[in-house]
């Protein structure tokens, strides 16, 4: 996927919605949620900004995520993971993991993939 392809999944799977050209007469269509509009432009750089990719982080309630990077790599890692009580104690479940070149992506990836299993 692109950047642009992940951008627009995470906004879809975040409550955004595309109106075609034809719609709102605006070359590209434009981006809306809730009751902001936002041109094409407008839509968060959730790859690259790690402010938006906070944005995804605020919206995993019941879930724990840990963004690092391992050893001298360049790339980062992305893990999200809810805690399951067995008796007295808790095991992580529903355990997903990537990777990308910077932290924002990986995080991006990683929500991308919660509910695929």
């Amino acid at each position: 996927m692109t950047d642009k392809e992940i951008n627009e999944a995470v906004a879809k799977k975040l409550g955004w919605y595309h109106k075609s050209e034809e719609e709102t007469l605006w070359t590209g269509g434009l981006w809306y949620r809730d009751q902001e509009r936002q041109g094409m432009n407008g839509l968060p750089n959730y790859c690259h900004d790690i402010a938006a990719a906070w944005e995804i982080i605020k919206t995993l309630d019941n879930y724990s995520v840990k963004v690092m990077r391992a050893g001298p790599t360049t790339e980062w890692f992305c893990l999200i993971f809810s805690w399951k009580k067995y008796s007295d104690i808790y095991k992580r479940q529903d355990e997903i993991e990537t990777k990308a070149e910077t932290a924002p992506k990986a995080i991006c990836l990683a929500f991308l993939k919660m509910g695929e299993k």
